[in-house]
């Protein structure tokens, strides 16, 4: 029984196959739409006809949106289920690229051996195509994987169009401790070939290096030089010689804050040696107080931090410095560059689950004009106050006097009760009971004796219109049942409806999430079990998706069994 959205899905793919631009962009649209629609389920049959359209041939695109193929594709890889990695791999090679590409981060999610060593051959066989953008960041999460490819792939590293991706995925790997140091001798005389030519570059802008050129003056110039550069000295941290490690005491000496401190992290790994100077001017930078606490914080240094600097006001000014650049950007590649970024004020928060933290209140100046922004949250653990991970930053360049300072923490507290609400109130996955097995059984039963029936000229009318009235109730109460029935998950909680009772269990309270044949049930405090969910009534895997999400910056965090 196919529902409206299913209905909709199949227009959708008739759009996609018009002639008529005006019709795909129509049907495109649509698609994103549905696409937005959190916890909606979609009958398999459907989400291989998308996969199977997305194979075939489309009119010439018209402009960049027009690519059915990435999209449908991009569609069905929002759900995670068998049958659909079994279509992409059937139809893998008739895909438009970028749906390829799509395509191969998720059946890297599928964690299957024999798909992976699919996978290894269409990967290398795409390398060829000068578009093919490596996946490096969903590789790095298979390392087994990752170490087949990059040995097979060591000549690519002379190939413009994938040299870097290639790089940062031999960084990844390294990093990881999968295994030891991939192909050095074929690597690292690379490497430095690579570096010294960008080191080349670099020195262009050495001695007149500023925080305010490279974002305004200089810009993507520059950061493409910077980020190759920073790529490098990361890789020289496990392809180590002598020679390396003059170029790395050379970095040292370098204006770029950034570049001195991706230098330092490798000193520190290799016990090279460097003055206190050079780690004092990398904490003082705006630029690399924050990655420079980080760095020592990983390597398990972080005394070695300047005493003489405060490390949260530090590092907030930092994340506050590049929350303003990022939100500033005007599209164009111009961005509000901040002068005298000042703590004003501090405010003390606390959310729904107890977690104390805080925001600091800063001012910024730019073009005359003084602005306002918030940099936390910094958490407090047995009465310190730390920094998080977690970046809070931002600004909405509201004019510093524009409120008082209580009027400024007031209307901050305001909009985060309202986003807390909206939070709260937003429904994340919604999920009622499908029909039984028995029902679809009675219609079967029933278009067979409809179909004996017409054959045998109307005998036995009265009792066929008997059985079509039974099962018809049948199905009208099914599916009024099942309509009252539901299980969502919200902001905070997950909610069970059955007909006129709810009950709700608060994410805060759970401590495990498990399933037998029938039910899928939900623990609190000593396994104690307060709810169960008839498992027709959801997906599972999907449910547990979202209780993840919701739970991820947990302290504690429940136990969940995987699907």
């Amino acid at each position: 029984m196919i529902n409206l959205l299913e209905w909709k899905l199949r227009g959708v793919l008739r759009g996609v196959k018009s002639k008529h631009p005006q019709k795909r962009y129509e049907a495109l649209n649509h698609l994103h739409q549905y696409q937005q629609m959190e916890g909606t389920e979609v009958q398999i049959d459907v989400l291989k006809d998308f996969v199977k359209t997305a194979a075939g041939k489309f009119s010439a695109p018209v402009a960049g949106w027009d690519n059915p193929s990435y999209h449908l594709i991009n569609y069905v890889c929002d759900f995670q289920i068998k049958e659909v990695a079994e279509a992409l791999v059937k139809h893998f090679d008739t895909l438009d690229l970028k749906a390829k590409e799509r395509a191969i981060d998720y059946l890297l999610s599928t964690d299957d051996e024999d798909i992976f060593l699919f996978l290894e051959e269409k990967i290398l066989k795409l390398m060829d195509n000068v578009y093919f953008q490596l996946p490096a960041n969903a590789l790095s999460h298979y390392p087994y994987l990752t170490e087949r490819i990059i040995r097979r792939a060591v000549a690519y590293l002379n190939s413009d169009h994938l040299k870097f991706p290639l790089y940062e995925l031999i960084l990844v790997f390294n990093r990881s401790g999968y295994g030891g140091v991939l192909e050095k001798e074929q690597i690292l005389p690379l490497l430095l070939e690579d570096y010294i030519e960008e080191k080349n570059e670099y020195f262009q802008y050495d001695v007149d290096y500023s925080t305010k050129f490279v974002y305004t003056a200089w810009k993507d110039n520059y950061l493409v030089i910077r980020n190759r550069m920073i790529l490098y000295i990361s890789l020289m941290e496990f392809y180590f010689s002598s020679e390396v490690e003059k170029e790395i005491l050379e970095v040292l000496t370098f204006n770029d804050p950034l570049l001195k401190t991706q230098a330092l992290a490798v000193c520190l790994t290799k016990h090279l040696p460097f003055d206190e100077e050079t780690i004092l001017t990398c904490a003082s930078d705006i630029e690399s107080a924050d990655k420079l606490y980080w760095t020592l914080v990983y390597k398990d240094l972080v005394h070695l931090y300047p005493s003489s600097i405060n490390v949260l006001t530090q590092v907030a000014k930092s994340r506050m410095f590049y929350a303003i650049l990022v939100q500033s950007e005007d599209g164009k590649g111009s961005v509000m560059f901040p002068e005298n970024l000042v703590i004003v004020d501090k405010l003390d928060v606390e959310n729904d689950y107890g977690q104390h933290g805080f925001y600091y209140l800063f001012t910024f100046e730019n073009n005359a004009r003084t602005y306002t922004g918030w940099s936390g949250i910094f958490s407090e653990e047995n009465g310190e106050e730390q920094v998080n991970q977690t970046n809070a930053s931002y600004t909405e360049f509201v004019e510093f006097s524009a409120r008082t300072i209580d009027e400024h923490k007031q209307d901050f507290l305001r909009k985060d009760d309202e986003q807390a609400q909206e939070y709260n109130e937003t429904t994340f996955y919604e999920s009622t009971p499908k029909i039984r097995p028995i029902a679809w059984f009675l219609l079967v039963l029933l278009v067979m004796r409809g179909i004996r029936v017409l054959s045998e000229n109307g005998r036995n009318l009265s009792v066929m219109i008997v059985f079509t009235l039974i099962v018809g109730a049948f199905f009208a109460y099914e599916l009024m049942t099942n309509k009252r029935n539901k299980v969502l998950v919200t902001g905070q909680e997950i909610i069970k409806r059955k007909g006129a009772s709810e009950q709700r269990i608060a994410f805060g309270a759970i401590t495990k999430v498990s399933f037998d044949h029938k039910h899928v049930l939900i623990y609190t405090g000593q396994d104690e079990l307060v709810m169960k969910i008839p498992k027709r009534w959801m997906n599972y895997e999907l449910f547990c998706y979202y209780i993840n999400e919701q739970t991820a910056f947990f302290t504690n965090r429940p136990y969940i069994q995987s699907p």
